[in-house]
C-alpha cells in the first residue's frame, strides 16, 4: 500500500512516524515548504511517544512543489485554512482510483474538494493528541480514536485494509456509517474549547478548573445547542459531559488554535464557528456570543500579526 500524507503539521507528522515505525508500507510525506523538507532530510523525523520513547526516523519527504507519484491513499492533514488550492498537490499524487481522507477541523472542505477533484473522498474525525515541537519534531500527547466515513457512495473493501494498517500502527480506528454526526460532535467540542483557550491563553484543563471560564464555556455551549436543535442537527445529549472529559483527559494540552496564535498563524476560527452561526441565521436565531468570540479571535490574530512587524 502506498500512502501520501499531505500536510506536515502535528497530525501529519504523527501519522508518518507511526506508519514508518510499525509498517513496511510506502509512506510519502509532503510538506508545504522547501525549508521543512530540507530540515527533515537533514535531521530526520523525530517522534517522542507518550511513554517517553524517542525515535529518529528516515522518511521519504517531498514538498508541494515536487512531482509526485500515484498512491493508493492520500491523508489530507493540512489545516482548513490551507484547503484552497490543495487540489493541485492532490492531483500530483493520485489517479482516479486514489482515495482521499480529510482530517480537517470544521466544515466546508468536503464541498470544496468535491468540486475540484473526482477522487473518492472520505471524512475523518480523530481525538489523537499531538504537539509539533519543530518542523521535524512531534510529541504524541494523547491517545484517542479515529473514525472514517463517507457522505455519499458506499465504501469498498479497501477501507478494511486501511483500518488494519492504522491498527497495526497503534491507532484505534473505526468505520462509521454516521460520520456527519461525528463531525458535528467534534465541531461542537472544538467550538467551545479552541476559541476560549486561545483567547485566554490557557491549557484545556483551565476551562473546567477556573470558575469564570467554566461559566463562559457553559454559556457558549448553551447557545450552540439552541442553534443545532432548532436546525434539527443530531447532537449527543451528553455533549457537556463529553467536553468536560476532553478537558480532563487533555488538561495539560494546548489547543490547536492556541498553538496557531503562538506561531503567529491564522486560526481555523471561521471553519469552526461560522457553520453554527450560519445555521442560526438561516433559522432566525441570534448568536451574539458566538459572533463576539469569532471577532475577538480575529482581532487577536491581527494584533499578533502587527507585533511581528
Amino acid at each position: 500500500m502506498k500512502i501520501a500524507i499531505i500536510g506536515a503539521g502535528s497530525l501529519g507528522l504523527l501519522f508518518a512516524s507511526r506508519f514508518i515505525i510499525h509498517s513496511d508500507e510506502n509512506i510519502y510525506l509532503i510538506t508545504k515548504t522547501e525549508e521543512q523538507k530540507r530540515l527533515i532530510q537533514k535531521e530526520k523525523l523525530y517522534l517522542q511517544e507518550i511513554d517517553g520513547t524517542n525515535y529518529s526516523l528516515n522518511v521519504k519527504v517531498y514538498s508541494q512543489f515536487d512531482h509526485g507519484q500515484t498512491v493508493d491513499w492520500i491523508f489530507l492533514t493540512v489545516k482548513q485554512t490551507n484547503i484552497a488550492g490543495i487540489e493541485t498537490t492532490i492531483k500530483k499524487w493520485s489517479d482516479k482510483h486514489t482515495k482521499v481522507i480529510c482530517f480537517q477541523n470544521g466544515m466546508g472542505h468536503f464541498e470544496y474538494l468535491k468540486q475540484k477533484i473526482s477522487n473518492p473522498v472520505y471524512l475523518a474525525v480523530t481525538t489523537e493528541g499531538a504537539l509539533r515541537k519543530a518542523g521535524n519534531h512531534i510529541r504524541h500527547t494523547g491517545k484517542g480514536e479515529i473514525w472514517l466515513g463517507r457522505l455519499e457512495e458506499q465504501t469498498d473493501g479497501s477501507i478494511e485494509d486501511l483500518l488494519s494498517l492504522l491498527d497495526q500502527a497503534g491507532f484505534r480506528a473505526f468505520y462509521s456509517e454516521k460520520i456527519k454526526e461525528k463531525i458535528w460532535h467534534k465541531l461542537v467540542i472544538n467550538a467551545v474549547i479552541n476559541p476560549l483557550t486561545a483567547l485566554f491563553e490557557v491549557k484545556n484543563g483551565e476551562l473546567i478548573e477556573d470558575p469564570y471560564l467554566k461559566t463562559l464555556s457553559n454559556q457558549l455551549l448553551s447557545e450552540i445547542i439552541r442553534v443545532l436543535r432548532k436546525a434539527e442537527v443530531p447532537i449527543d445529549e451528553n455533549i457537556a459531559n463529553a467536553i468536560e472529559q476532553v478537558c480532563i483527559q487533555t488538561k495539560d494540552n494546548e489547543s490547536s488554535m492556541l498553538q496557531d496564535l503562538r506561531r503567529g498563524q491564522m486560526t481555523e476560527i471561521d471553519s469552526i464557528l461560522k457553520p453554527i452561526i450560519d445555521l442560526g441565521i438561516r433559522n432566525h436565531l441570534t448568536t451574539t456570543l458566538l459572533e463576539s468570540i469569532r471577532l475577538m479571535v480575529h482581532a487577536k490574530e491581527n494584533q499578533l500579526a502587527k507585533r511581528k512587524w
